[in-house]
């Protein structure tokens, strides 16, 4: 009478219930629809497919908030830029599209210059006009907004309105760049004044860890330990998988050694 096998787990070896122990002592093995089956491939698969929707959902929140990336701190960027290659790695990993990955980087990094930057205005120039607008001795500095504004609009003769003091200051912020020149001062101006750091759809600032984390929840359906996730500065999303695959296969291994040994 043959005697069956049983696996390390306890469990009869091949049996569903194998499986699903060996399955769940892993991480894989908890995301999988059906843990007592080997359906690996399509567990992987379907991370892919949840890593390509977190890079689109990061790419809408960096769009949406693109005058503002600047405001998020140098160190928080770099993190999510790793986060995103990261999530990129797992899509290329499943064999999924990563969609939106190298718009996101060429955003995060692209924040480390002026955010209105345009090559054919001045910047020198800008700052100038900006300074006079911040710091005239003849007018407040909302009365100056108030006058550029109306500037490029209707230009200077308009917005001076025949006021010498008034014309000499939208002569000097102008420097006879003319009205698309004043429009773009006033939109730096603007985002200067702006220094709040953008929050993502997931109610989280982006860049933060807590955005890191949701981001990771909606992935991976659980908070990583420190040695994969982002939100200690070095993501390994695929070396997760890999983790796990290579236990499973390893303990599968040693058991199939041990039947062998036994018969």
């Amino acid at each position: 009478m043959s005697k069956e096998a049983v696996g390390q787990n306890g469990a009869v070896l091949g049996s569903s219930d194998y499986w699903d122990r060996l399955n769940r002592s892993t991480y894989i093995g908890t995301v999988m629809q059906r843990a007592s089956e080997t359906e690996y491939f399509e567990a992987v698969k379907q991370m892919g497919q949840r890593a390509a929707s977190a890079i689109d959902s990061i790419y809408a929140d960096l769009q949406k908030s693109k005058k503002t990336i600047h405001n998020i701190p140098f160190s928080d960027r770099n993190t999510l830029s790793r986060q995103v290659q990261a999530l990129g790695d797992v899509c290329s990993l499943s064999a999924t599209s990563s969609g939106h990955c190298t718009e996101c980087l060429f955003l995060l990094h692209q924040s480390d210059f002026p955010s209105n930057s345009f090559s054919w205005f001045d910047e020198s120039a800008v700052h100038s006009a900006i300074d006079q607008i911040k710091n005239n001795p003849d007018f407040f500095a909302s009365e100056c907004l108030s006058m550029v504004r109306k500037a490029a609009d209707w230009g200077i003769e308009s917005a001076a309105d025949n006021d010498k003091r008034k014309a000499k200051f939208l002569e000097g912020v102008s420097q006879r760049k003319g009205r698309d020149f004043l429009r773009h001062v006033l939109e730096v101006y603007q985002d200067e004044q702006d220094t709040s750091i953008p929050v993502g759809s997931n109610g989280a600032a982006i860049g933060s860890s807590d955005y890191l984390q949701r981001i990771e929840r909606d992935v991976f359906h659980s908070d990583l330990s420190m040695m994969y996730s982002a939100r200690f500065g070095s993501p390994d999303y695929t070396a997760l998988l890999r983790d796990s695959l290579d236990e499973i296969s390893n303990t599968l291994l040693q058991d199939l050694l041990m039947k062998r040994h036994l018969y």
